[in-house]
């Protein structure tokens, strides 16, 4: 684990700490932070993608039509999931970390390596694969069927872990581990 993903961790024990939920036996977790350090998975995103991997990006991507607009990561990597017809793409949502400070955010996932839509490198493109030293992703992948039965139902593609307006749904799924720290 990189030092960007101990600093990752380490802020969302804190968050996770001051247990933002109402006490309820409805959810399994105390907040989103304590449901992504029990369920996250962590991206380093240290491999350049492939020609074939770029390809499905590609697809996907001008099926989907549209340009990637900065600040919004969970409509553009729910998007382009929803535009691909490999199958190989994968929506994970969590928190990142870029240097700074950690954000909540989504992106898009191919064979375990990020393909970040929104946050771009110094020449304005995309990341796709390969990131910085210093970068590093800690998410929860959310299948595809999820993400389009939600936006279904609520018209937008949104953040999914902070659901406020639906009482937090993925917070009731069960825990898998019960000591995060």
């Amino acid at each position: 684990m990189n030092q960007s993903q101990i600093a990752l961790r380490d802020h969302l024990r804190v968050l996770s700490s001051f247990g933002m939920m109402p006490k309820s036996e409805e959810y399994n977790y105390t907040s989103m932070y304590d449901f992504v350090l029990d369920r996250g998975i962590p991206y380093d995103s240290e491999t350049p993608l492939t020609k074939e991997e770029k390809q499905i990006i590609k697809t996907a991507a001008k099926r989907m039509g549209q340009k990637f607009e900065l600040k919004q990561c969970f409509y553009n990597a729910q998007m382009l999931i929803l535009s691909d017809s490999s199958g190989e793409l994968e929506y994970a949502e969590g928190w990142a970390h870029a240097g700074v400070f950690p954000v909540h955010h989504g992106w898009v996932i191919l064979h375990g390596k990020v393909v970040d839509l929104t946050w771009r490198d110094q020449q304005g493109n995309c990341r796709v694969g390969r990131s910085p030293d210093g970068f590093a992703y800690l998410g929860v992948p959310i299948g595809k069927e999820l993400i389009r039965a939600r936006i279904i139902k609520t018209g937008w593609a949104s953040c999914v872990i902070d659901d406020y307006e639906n009482h937090w749904p993925l917070l009731k799924w069960p825990r898998l581990n019960q000591d995060v720290s």
